[in-house]
């Protein structure tokens, strides 16, 4: 069974988007520590939807309308294997420079 993901134009649905980093920085106003997607993040991977209905981390993605960041021992697992700890609730654009060509090649979906 061929999986459920269509590329629709560069965004892949059933999807959305994950980096593995993220950065604390400083809050002008309250002072305090924030957590920010960096400039330099590194490589855009996939993270997978699945089939509905979604529970935990894919329901919290699937409502969200900010970037999701995982603490501690927390990370998701993208479409190539590697640990995310930032989730970002946009469908995973595979014409982006950094997208992961693994979870590209995973999804079945060409950059």
């Amino acid at each position: 069974m061929a999986p459920p993901y269509r590329c629709l134009m560069a965004n892949v649905t059933g999807t959305f988007r994950a980096v593995e980093r993220y950065e604390l920085v400083k809050d002008p106003v309250a002072g305090g520590l924030d957590p920010a997607i960096p400039d330099d993040y590194g490589v855009l991977h996939a993270g997978l939807l699945g089939p509905e209905p979604w529970s935990g981390l894919r329901e919290q993605v699937a409502d969200a309308t900010e970037p999701i960041f995982l603490f501690g021992g927390r990370a998701f697992e993208a479409a190539c294997g590697r640990y995310a700890k930032v989730l970002i609730p946009k469908p995973f654009d595979s014409e982006h420079p950094q997208a992961c060509p693994r979870c590209m090649a995973a999804i079945g979906v060409k950059g």
